[in-house]
């Protein structure tokens, strides 16, 4: 892959505002390399690199962070300042596999992939979840009223859950908990958020179970060099809840009670529940030896010393979810690359790196003013910790100034 880095003048950077980007101008791309639109956050690494070398060529030198050669050169343009206006754009799923991959992945059961972002699977012989209470209490909580558009907006996944029978009707339940719709960022779209918090406070919970990301980043042999990421559309859903058990998701909606018949988001147990299910349906699958499989809750990446064998054990990995009910979502697929993303990590043959976007989150977060700032930020800097020399002794002094039970007040 080739892009020329683009220096603009003071003027011309405030305009430039793509988010984990670099100017830059994509010149060339090679088959199983990086998609065109992953240029932006690679550019952004190549200029932040600081350990570049000269080579024997005159003017190239090399960075070994990023594996890239580079050579100044200086070119002139002639360009058209111009104003146009647009509308929203259309909400069209980003394609991430080339035609050759498509190819590849055709002899796969089409009941495989996700057919719309409501579609939900159903994992086969899953034991249903029963629900354990603490005591007799079951909490009885009203629904708050709702702003018209946000009733408007949850119709649609509601409807389509109705549909399925993931919702269903169910008036005589002693339980219920509020719904509260949430506007997704920059789009006309509502999420359809449960305030469980009432009900994960009644429940005997189950220890967790849900393994740690560097835990099972390190089982990832340094040979390998070609890799393959699945992610289970709404992985949750397709875990069925006894029905003894359901009317612990209960709510209300336009005047009528509905409740989950399966596995929720939002409910204290689901993570853990999910990962053990996935767990027992994988079991069964038998991979070739040289290659290796991790899981982390709806995540799925699987490791392999050469292409084709990762082109073969991802198909016998895809084919097995969809045998036992499993829905994969097809455009976030990263089918056989040598460059991957899980879980905030860039991983490559050899080597993983913290992903461009996770860094610039925790640049830009604000200086934490209260405790649950400031608890929320040491959290996302802790899941960086392996990437932080002397991650402990610069943690320290934040973690003592950190107010007790007996004071909201930061420790001078």
């Amino acid at each position: 892959m080739a892009a020329a880095l683009v220096s603009l003048t003071k003027a011309q950077s405030e305009l430039f505002t793509v988010g984990n980007s670099y100017p830059h101008i994509s010149l060339a791309r090679f088959k199983h390399t990086l998609p065109w639109r992953d240029f932006g956050p690679w550019a952004l690494r190549v200029a932040k690199a600081n350990d570049w070398i000269d080579t024997e060529r005159p003017n190239v030198q090399y960075s070994a962070s990023t594996k890239t050669w580079k050579c100044p050169f200086q070119c002139r343009l002639r360009t058209e300042h111009t104003v146009e206006l647009f509308g929203p754009p259309p909400l069209v799923q980003a394609a991430t596999l080339t035609e050759e991959e498509e190819l590849e992945l055709a002899s796969l059961p089409p009941q495989l992939w996700a057919s719309s972002k409501y579609d939900v699977g159903l994992i086969r012989d899953c034991e249903p979840v029963v629900i354990t209470p603490k005591s007799a209490y079951r909490p009885m909580q009203a629904q708050y009223p709702l702003k018209p558009e946000a009733v408007e907006g949850i119709k649609p996944v509601f409807q389509a859950l109705l549909q399925t029978g993931v919702i269903v009707p169910c008036p005589d339940s002693p339980v219920r908990t509020p719904i509260s719709p949430v506007k997704k960022p920059g789009r006309d779209e509502w999420r359809f958020v449960q305030d469980l918090q009432a009900v994960n406070a009644a429940v005997q919970a189950r220890a967790p179970e849900v393994p740690n990301p560097h835990t099972i980043l390190s089982q990832i042999p340094t040979d390998h060099t070609h890799y393959a990421v699945v992610n289970l559309a709404n992985a949750f859903f397709s875990v069925p809840v006894h029905p003894d058990s359901r009317f612990w998701f209960a709510f209300s909606f336009e005047g009528k009670a509905y409740t989950f018949t399966r596995l929720c988001q939002g409910y204290c147990e689901s993570p853990t529940i999910y990962n053990a299910a996935l767990g027992d349906s994988l079991a069964s699958l038998t991979l070739p030896e040289e290659v290796v499989l991790v899981q982390y809750v709806d995540d799925l990446l699987l490791s392999a010393p050469s292409r084709e064998l990762c082109k073969q054990a991802t198909q016998q990995l895809l084919q097995h979810l969809a045998n036992n009910g499993h829905k994969a979502s097809k455009n976030k697929l990263q089918y056989c690359k040598p460059e991957v993303t899980l879980l905030g990590h860039i991983i490559t043959a050899g080597q993983k790196q913290m992903a461009a976007d996770r860094i610039q989150a925790i640049c830009q977060t604000p200086k934490p003013m209260t405790k649950k700032q400031l608890l929320s930020f040491l959290g996302m800097c802790s899941y960086c910790r392996t990437f932080i020399p002397f991650y402990a002794e610069k943690e320290g002094p934040l973690r003592e100034i950190i107010p007790t039970k007996s004071t909201n007040a930061f420790v001078d």
